[in-house]
């Protein structure tokens, strides 16, 4: 194998490469309309934000409470976020600083572009309001660097910064459907499966920036070994070309030119 041919496999795997962290990047959910939201586990309300972003509230375009969703007949196109209020036990919400916990749950909601489910986290601490990015798979990503457990009482993270750092909420997984006796069917997500998917996809998350600045630095690496060579190639074959005596019949013609000329 010539050094052209391995440079064209380089290049085909950099280029695979950078394929694989397109597919994997994480894209922020965008909505205009909310028509209803559902939930198995209500753990408190849940509270649908278009535009959420650094320093930014965002508008509210409906929330589901104990008595159900409530639209607030607001259409606002922007990037989708949630904030979430813990209720106790007696059903009374939480306040910050305060004893609380509440179960992981998900919720469903409908909107302009179609249906998202989002992956509420568990929590034991309650320390500031609790704000969540959401990407188009439904994981949830802390807008507050603190997360629950640090009183900061603005948003101080962009989407972007949510999704690079260490502030995955909770990832998104797939539902195992089994029949049973009944014939109905119920929703089993084994406890084991869900840790396992939510590190793979927090792993993905974070890596994709350090899978692109490797293609980029295996890439210039391999042009600039590849220039140097070519330029060491042509020395060589300068080096390598011997250098041609005269035949005789030109040494006698050149003797002769010299000899009119004295």
């Amino acid at each position: 194998m010539n050094f052209k041919q391995t440079m064209q496999k380089i290049l085909m795997f950099i280029l695979i490469l950078f394929t694989i962290s397109v597919a994997t990047a994480v894209e922020q959910a965008t909505i205009y309309d909310l028509t209803n939201m559902q939930t198995d586990n209500y753990q408190g309300d849940i509270i649908i934000i278009s535009g959420m972003d650094y320093y930014n509230w965002g508008d509210q375009l409906g929330y589901l409470g104990q008595r159900g969703f409530v639209d607030k007949n607001k259409k606002v196109t922007g990037d989708l976020g949630i904030r979430f209020i813990p209720i106790l036990e007696d059903n009374s919400y939480c306040k910050t600083r305060n004893p609380c916990s509440w179960e992981a749950h998900e919720v469903t909601f409908d909107t302009d572009v179609g249906t998202y489910t989002a992956y509420i986290p568990g929590g034991n601490e309650y320390i500031t309001d609790i704000y969540f990015y959401v990407d188009t798979a439904g994981s949830t990503y802390w807008a507050k660097s603190g997360h629950e457990t640090e009183h900061i009482s603005t948003i101080d993270l962009t989407f972007e910064d949510a999704v690079s750092g260490d502030h995955l909420a909770r990832a998104s997984v797939t539902a195992i459907i089994e029949p049973v006796s009944n014939t109905e069917n119920v929703i089993n997500v084994p406890e084991a499966d869900i840790e396992a998917e939510e590190a793979i996809v927090e792993l993905i998350s974070n890596q994709v920036p350090i899978i692109l600045s490797m293609c980029l630095l295996i890439a210039v690496v391999a042009f600039i070994g590849y220039d140097k060579f070519k330029k060491q190639k042509v020395v060589h074959k300068e080096k390598s070309t011997p250098k041609t005596k005269p035949s005789k019949k030109t040494q006698v013609s050149a003797r002769k030119r010299a000899k009119k000329k004295s």
